[in-house]
Formats: structure tokens, sequence, C-alpha cells
């Protein structure tokens, strides 16, 4: 280590130091709450500047920023007194920085996992000057400051400094521009700007101390909502109403607690319904072991009665109030991964309108292949049927181009290489996300002949990271969480965390295996909305749900109905909620409607003409008859 990374790295061990006792200063001293939350910015920043500067960390060490981030917020949490429009921006910022440190503590691990390696650390230590790290601390003193004064037009130039190195740094290497863009300070009214639309709401979710905070965005106003929260009994309560779910190995006996649905819903999303209840598009930014809670099977009116028998098995759930019939819902991870900007860094070269297929990899046995990978009793389902056949036959006709492979053309070779050559892409081969070993979560691809061992069969989500794509919707129709309720439920951010890195806008995925004829049936639901109604990605979702609730199919000599949450509730959607597939044509829409402006005034012509031809010909006819009689008379 050289004398210059000696001297930082001291100075970070003693300011890690220092920072609890001067926290405790800052917290027992009964002056301005804002000056001791700028001065815990100004330690944090200090402590980041000695971090990026150092090639690796312990987890010890980054634990510590961490925990220091965490403060902050909770200081600002608690300051009842001091809830305006500059703690929200102030809250939004340092919750996007928590964010950064979580996918870093996530995809920054060696394979030891003893030590942190910051992604693209040199990058931000060679090409960012010390300008930016004083102009990211100039603007946390704006936002924590509590007069308005000049704080915008500050802030705006502030802001033009930091996006003009960030972009520097972005347009040569975009696989650092998803890391990059979460250093970005935020406003209410930026995420109002960019990031929440016409009919969507945000809900951000904060869980510590048995309460749970919810900062809530709306295109017009923003709120700060809080309340007690068991986190254990919730936890609970959670695992009790999914287990069924995630471990049901019987379909005619598949079970669901409406009444557990129905409590959760009053104490995860009562507080926030008011709000909301005009916007038909929910985007939630879930914390801890709300990670893995599907919101949508949440039940909003519930009353303990009878349920009346009926003939199809299931069919009473089409009565439940589930929230999905309310709202769409889409997730995302941080506000930045709803970023459309994003997709800016990624290669100029004109992108087509071709989807790629890929189904049913060739793997002649499992050979342990689970254990070798995940090391945990879970196995990727090698299960074929000609259900998927026909499944990836309804996908393709969502766009006139595609690329459909199986069997052994299914290759981590081609999707690596030409992955990004395609706006839509569509895997059906089995996948994992895991909880204990969340940077192996990853897809099965066919078997390479050289290598027997399997290795080379399984694409990890460290790998998808670092894989260039620009499509617009992935989705993966076959992968399940292993080990849920476990490690904070990491392993659902972990994979589609990482296609979204990989630069795709959006993620569909599943968070359990439903059988091949059910998952055949709702995805050719879902492209059928995007592909003939135009639906954004987020209702077209939504819209294949409640369709599937109106379904059945015919099991072991018994109708079941699909409105049980175990059909539908497994999949989500994560990232950008207003996609749609691109259109055929290329006249504008004014010149489409032109056209059909046109097409009509010349049918209206055609109509008129005739009947008038019509009407000419019944007066000649009746003219002639006159004539003829006054003839013979």
């Amino acid at each position: 280590m050289t004398d210059k990374n000696s001297g930082l790295f001291w100075l970070c061990l003693l300011l890690l130091c220092l920072l609890p006792g001067v926290s405790h200063l800052l917290q027992s001293q009964p002056g301005n709450a804002a000056d001791g939350v700028v001065a815990e910015m100004t330690l944090l920043h200090e402590l980041e500047r000695s971090l990026f500067q150092q090639e690796r960390l312990t987890q010890t060490e980054f634990d510590n920023v961490q925990d220091a981030v965490n403060q902050i917020i909770r200081r600002l949490l608690t300051d009842t007194e001091n809830h305006s429009s500059h703690t929200a921006d102030l809250l939004i910022t340092l919750l996007e920085r928590r964010n950064l440190y979580q996918v870093i503590s996530l995809f920054g691990r060696d394979e030891s996992d003893q030590f942190i390696r910051i992604p693209f650390a040199d990058l931000i230590g060679q090409q960012l000057d010390n300008s930016f790290q004083y102009e990211l601390m100039k603007a946390t003193a704006l936002l924590s400051a509590d007069s308005a004064g000049s704080r915008f037009s500050q802030m705006s130039e502030i802001k033009t400094q930091i996006d003009s190195q960030i972009d520097s740094v972005c347009f040569e290497n975009p696989q650092a521009a998803f890391f990059m863009q979460l250093f970005k300070p935020l406003t209410i009214e930026d995420v109002q700007k960019q990031y929440v639309r016409k009919k969507s709401a945000l809900l951000h979710y904060y869980l510590f101390d048995d309460r749970v905070f919810v900062i809530l965005v709306t295109p017009d106003s923003f709120y700060l909502k809080n309340w007690d929260l068991p986190l254990a009994e919730t936890k609970q309560q959670i695992d009790s109403l999914l287990t069924p779910l995630y471990h049901a190995d019987d379909l005619l006996k598949l079970q669901f607690e409406e009444r557990l649905a129905f409590q959760l819903y009053q104490k995860l999303f009562l507080p926030v319904s008011q709000p909301v209840k005009k916007y038909p598009l929910l985007i939630i930014i879930p914390d801890g072991y709300l990670l893995s809670l599907p919101f949508e099977l949440l039940v909003s009116d519930y009353a303990e009665t009878i349920k009346p028998e009926d003939k199809i098995l299931y069919q009473h759930y089409r009565r439940t109030d589930f929230l999905i019939k309310k709202y769409a819902l889409v997730y995302s991870y941080s506000i930045t991964g709803l970023n459309p900007d994003l997709a800016s860094y990624r290669s100029s070269i004109k992108l087509g309108t071709q989807l790629l297929t890929m189904s049913q990899p060739a793997i002649a046995s499992a050979n342990n292949l689970h254990r070798f990978l995940l090391k945990e009793n879970i196995a990727p389902t090698l299960e074929r049927s000609h259900f998927q056949s026909e499944e990836i036959k309804r996908v393709s006709r969502l766009l006139w181009r595609h690329v459909n492979l199986k069997n052994d053309r299914v290759t981590k070779e081609y999707f690596r290489q030409h992955g990004s050559d395609f706006r839509w892409i569509y895997l059906a081969q089995a996948g994992v996300m895991s909880n204990t070993h969340p940077l192996k979560s990853g897809l099965l691809f066919s078997q390479n002949i050289e290598n027997g061992s399997g290795d080379s069969t399984w694409l990890n989500s460290k790998e998808i990271s670092a894989i260039n794509l620009r499509a617009d919707m992935v989705t993966i129709s076959n992968c399940q969480l292993s080990n849920p309720f476990t490690n904070g439920d990491v392993g659902v951010k972990g994979l589609p965390q990482a296609f979204l890195i990989a630069g795709a806008r959006s993620v569909v995925h599943s968070l359990w295996n439903i059988n091949s004829i059910s998952t055949s049936q709702f995805m050719s639901k879902l492209y059928w909305e995007l592909k003939y109604k135009r639906q954004y990605n987020s209702f077209a979702l939504q819209q294949a749900r409640l369709a599937s609730m109106n379904d059945r199919f015919k099991y072991s000599g018994v109708y079941i109905s699909r409105a049980h949450p175990f059909f539908w509730a497994n999949y989500r959607l994560v990232g950008d909620p207003e996609l749609r597939p691109p259109s055929y044509t290329k006249i504008p829409r004014w010149a489409v409607v032109l056209v059909v402006y046109l097409l009509v005034a010349i049918l209206a012509l055609f109509i008129v003409r005739k009947t008038r031809a019509e009407r000419y010909t019944q007066q000649e006819a009746s003219s002639d008859e006159v004539e003829v009689r006054s003839t013979v008379n």
C-alpha cells in the first residue's frame, strides 16, 4: 500500500471511530437539528471519499458506512417537527444512497465473501475529481437548509455540474451508469417530473424500530406517513401467508388465508390507501422482509363468513377483494431503477424491433447441478412439455421479427454476444433466485459438450450484470425463490437487479413455480394484452391476472379455477412501468389519424352518392310509370 493510500486508510479508520461519538454529541445538543444533519452528512462524505479510493473493503468497514447513512435517515424521520419539503428532499437523496450501498453490497463481493470491491471505483477515483465530492456536499447542505432563498437556483447549478461529470463516466463505461446515477441528489420535484406520471404514485417503504415509514409521492403532492408496525409479528404473518404458495405440491389442496391477507392490508397499506385512491398505477419500493411480498394478493375487505361450495375448485376467490383489482403494481429497488435516461448511455446503433425467445435448454441430467452451483437443496426444474412450445409460439406473435432458440442453441455465448440486438427478450428456461447465495442466482442454459461438469450451463447474476442489454422488457417465466424468508430475501433482488444493471428497462419474473399449463396460459394472456390492446407493461400484467381469475382448467378429473393467488400472484414487474411494444408502422400518429379521417370521408361520400343514385333511379321509375298510365288513359 502506498503512503497516500495508507494515509487515506488511517483517516478513514479515524473517522469511523469518531462517528459514534460525534453522532451522540450532535443528538444530545438541543440546537438546530439541521445543523446536526449537515455535520453528519459532511462526515459521511469524508468517509465515502476514503472508501472510493481503496481497492477493497472489509465487511465491517462497509457496514459502518451503511450504518452512518441509516443513522441520518432515522434522525430525519424521527424529527417530527421538521417534516417539510426540505426534509423529504434530503430523505429521497439519502434513501437512494442507501440503495446504492445495498446494490454494491450485493454485486461487489469477491469469491470469498470477505471483502467488498466497489464496482467501477477506479473510474470514480480517476475521472471524478475532488470537485465532485465538493458539489455533493454543497447539494446536501442546501437540501438540509431550512430557508429557501436562492436554494433552487443553486441546486440547479450544482446538479448540472454533477450530471456533466457523471455523464462523462457513463458514456465511456455504460456498465457504470446504474451505480453512478444513484449518486445524484434528488428532490421531490425531480421525482414528480421524471418518475411519477399522471396516473401513478410512488410508495417508498422504510422499516425500523417497530415502525414503518412511507414516503408517498404523487404528481402534485407528497406525504410522509409513519405508523406502528410490530416487525417480528408482521414478518411471521407474511411467512405464514406465503409459505403455502411457495411450497404447494398438490393443486387440489392449495391454501390461502384471506383473513391474514386482510390483516396485512390493514398493517401495510390501509394508512396510505386514501392518498393513492385515484391513481391506478402504484410503484412500490419495498424494504426488508417486504421484498418478497406480492402486495397484489393483499385483501382490502374481508368478512368471516362460510364460503359457498362451488362446482369449480377455488372459484370463490373471484369474489375476493384483492388489491390487484384496484391497482396495477410495479416494483423497484431504487428510484434510479426507473430512470429511462439510463438507456441513453448504451450503444447508439439503431435497435430493431426484434424478439428473442429461449427455451428448453439441452441438459442430459441434473447431475446434482443445483448442489454444485447453489450449494442448497433446490434443483432447477428440467420439465419439458408441449405447453411450453405453445407458450413460445403465442409469445412470438408479439413482434413480426423474432428469433426462437431451443435445445442446444440456448447457449450463454449467444446471449452474451447478441443480447443487445433485441428489444424484447423472453427466457423460458429454469432459473433460481437464491437467498443464501444471491450472486449465484441465475438461469440454466444448454450444456457445453466440451465441459460436462455443468459449470458452463449456469449464467449467474454477476455474469448477467456484465452483459450489454438494451431490451425494453426481459421476461423470466420459470424461476423460483430459493429458501424464502431467509437472509432478508436478498435473492429477490439479485437476478432482476442484474438485468437492470445490464441495461434492461424492465423485468418480469416469477417468485415460485406453477405448472406448465398455467404458465403457458398466463404468459399468452400477458403478451396478448401487449400486442392487441397495446397496453403499458404494468397494465397488461394486471389485466392478465384479472383474466386468469376467470379462467379454469381440468386437472386429475377436477375443474380448477385460476382465481387462486397461487396461479397469478407469483409474477411481478420490476422497473419502468410504462413500456409498450413498438408500433409496426413508420407513419406518424397524426398521419394515421388523417388517413382514417380521409377513409371515413371517402366512405361517407360513396354512401351519399349511392343513396342519391338510388333515389334518382326510383324517381325516374315513378316518372315512367306516370307516363305509361297517361298513355293508356
